[in-house]
């Protein structure tokens, strides 16, 4: 099976770091039309029940239910998720690099090989869920729980959470920094089948 992998071209604007959105040559925040193009990328998510292979770097969404949803080969790096809910959906090789999630939950969910590296989570529950082989690492955030899920073969190394609980999860293969081991809490958990490094 080939895989395409998405393209990420930098932002025209000088100066910018961020990659562009979707088909564009500039980024949300530099786009002369980026209000318009944040609007039809909520609908096109919102209707649309298979996202693949697109570019949705900086898009900021609020209260939306991603109910159901597959994502395959997408690219929501710096993109912010205020109040969203992610449940029985789908994830494969998307990247979530950068992004902010803020008072949400992926619940029944099945996620692999995808990258939440440097996001930043707050009030956040990730819950009866697979996630497998994901990276999560240089993340930040606070107030966040993982339960009842299968992590197996994740990377947390040098993630920056506090008040962090991984309850009854299966951590077989799970790559942590040795100081997670005395930050977080793995009540119920098999923490020492993960590897504290």
């Amino acid at each position: 099976m080939v895989r395409l992998m998405i393209k990420r071209v930098q932002c025209l604007q000088p100066g910018c770091s961020k990659t562009i959105f979707k088909d564009e040559i500039y980024c949300l925040s530099h786009h002369h039309q980026g209000d318009a193009l944040q609007t039809a990328a909520c609908s096109f998510l919102e209707h649309e029940n298979l996202v693949q292979n697109l570019n949705f770097s900086g898009l900021v969404i609020k209260d939306f239910d991603f109910f159901g949803k597959v994502f395959v080969n997408c690219d929501f790096s710096q993109a912010s998720f205020t109040n969203c809910t992610w449940k029985n959906c789908q994830f494969a090789f998307v990247f979530f690099d950068d992004a902010v999630f803020e008072k949400g939950h992926f619940d029944h969910c099945k996620i692999i090989e995808s990258v939440f590296g440097c996001a930043h989570l707050v009030q956040f529950k990730i819950a009866e869920s697979d996630v497998i082989q994901c990276n999560f690492n240089g993340a930040t955030g606070n107030n966040i729980h993982f339960y009842s899920n299968d992590l197996m073969y994740n990377r947390f190394i040098a993630t920056e959470f506090s008040e962090t609980l991984f309850e009854d999860c299966n951590l077989k293969g799970v790559y942590f920094s040795k100081a997670d081991a005395l930050i977080y809490s793995f009540q119920y958990s098999n923490a020492e089948d993960a590897f504290f490094i």
